[in-house]
């Protein structure tokens, strides 16, 4: 995955303001900016973000995206976002718990396999995806699950392969799908994708595709759950909550697409 990372050092010299360009899937890239302790000036951030812009774009991106949290001043991202082209798109909230004490799956009306115990490929699991992610909240209906499952198949910081995505049966039907990846060095551990087809949704399924994740995550060897959702998604967010999770932070996310050419 493309990445490179920008850096205002202080005066020991140390790092001190970061923003990244960083590759998510195929032509899709985030700039990602920390959280210093020392305060940087707005025209030190200005030119950090527009230099990772520049990168973003010659790496080949046609979209560009980042996630504003609203809790480290939010105005002044939001102004130097908006500045390089960006738009808020969704609002989102996320949330922790510790792996250890996220519910057991006992009484799941679901059979589970891995998508490596199905011996699928990766477009056979790519064709999965697009059936789960058809008219879901929160998915851009252009992007390519062929694309975006690299992430899950190939991560150079997360558990990765086939092996990581479970596949939810009823009666014999595929009808769920949930990817789960953990940090092996911190524990840090994220659902990368839950979802269902849609004719299996609004039947309450929702809780035990979410309780399979804390399962996989738990025989990975995770210690703490990062997941988030988009503001709107109340059933979401209720499962969050239902589940021991609290909330981390509130964030908006905002994007462009890029047309080739454009500096």
């Amino acid at each position: 995955m493309n990445a490179k990372k920008f850096v205002e050092f202080d005066s020991q010299g140390k790092p001190w303001g970061i923003v990244s360009a960083e590759q998510l899937w195929g032509n899709v890239y985030a700039l990602k900016y920390n959280r210093p302790d020392k305060k940087l000036s707005e025209n030190q951030w200005r030119s950090l973000i527009q230099e990772a812009k520049r990168a973003a774009i010659a790496f080949g991106a046609e979209t560009i995206g980042t996630r504003i949290r609203l809790e480290y001043e939010p105005e002044l991202f939001k102004k130097l976002f908006g500045e390089i082209g960006l738009s808020k798109i969704a609002g989102r909230i996320e949330y922790q718990c510790d792996v250890a004490k996220l519910p057991s799956e006992n009484g799941t009306p679901f059979k589970w396999k891995t998508a490596q115990e199905l011996t699928w490929t990766a477009q056979d699991l790519a064709s999965f995806t697009k059936k789960v992610v058809t008219d879901a909240l929160g998915v851009d209906p252009n992007e390519k699950p062929a694309d975006f499952i690299q992430d899950w198949l190939h991560h150079t910081e997360f558990t990765h392969g086939l092996d990581c995505a479970g596949i939810g049966f009823i009666n014999d039907k595929p009808c769920a799908l949930v990817v789960a990846q953990i940090n092996k060095e911190t524990g840090w551990s994220r659902l990368s994708h839950m979802g269902l087809v849609p004719e299996f949704r609004g039947k309450g399924l929702g809780k035990w595709v979410h309780r399979h994740g804390f399962e996989m995550m738990k025989a990975q060897g995770g210690q703490l759950y990062h997941g988030g959702t988009h503001t709107e998604n109340r059933p979401m967010r209720k499962l969050f909550e239902s589940h021991g999770c609290h909330v981390f932070c509130e964030m908006e996310e905002w994007s462009m697409k890029i047309e080739r050419g454009m500096k």
